[in-house]
């Protein structure tokens, strides 16, 4: 994976109200709803949006 990849994906991990959880041994980013409400997926939807974004790039 490029280092563009790799920004593209986390531009869109942030664009998509995604956030990093510090609790815990290892960082994990979790979705949010507004940056208060914690889900432990990515959906279908969301890998496809994720996938359409980097097809553009």
């Amino acid at each position: 994976m490029s280092r563009d990849e790799l920004h593209a994906i986390d531009e869109w991990l942030l664009a998509n109200h995604f956030m990093l959880k510090t609790k815990g041994l290892y960082p994990v980013l979790h979705s949010t709803y507004d940056g208060i409400h914690y889900a432990e997926k990515i959906t279908v939807a969301n890998l496809k949006n994720l996938k359409k974004q980097l097809d553009q790039k």
